[in-house]
């Protein structure tokens, strides 16, 4: 595959899930779902993606780097 290809396959990928999602609910505990909304960047071209995550099944201690103060 081209990295043409590749490139146009990625951004429309970002494009897509730029869209937030209409999963309300934690498929595995049925906890609602908090988004954290994070930067992308790609070709320079930035979008904000809605990540969801579960914090009773993921608690942000397992999902965030820690931080040196």
């Amino acid at each position: 595959m081209s990295e043409n290809l590749v490139s146009k396959a990625f951004i429309e990928f970002l494009n897509t899930v730029s869209v937030p999602s209409t999963t309300k609910c934690c498929p595995g505990c049925g906890t609602e779902l908090g988004n954290l909304n994070r930067p992308f960047f790609f070709e320079g071209q930035t979008w904000q993606i809605p990540l969801q995550i579960c914090v009773k099944c993921h608690p942000i201690e397992q999902v965030a780097p820690p931080y040196d103060a």
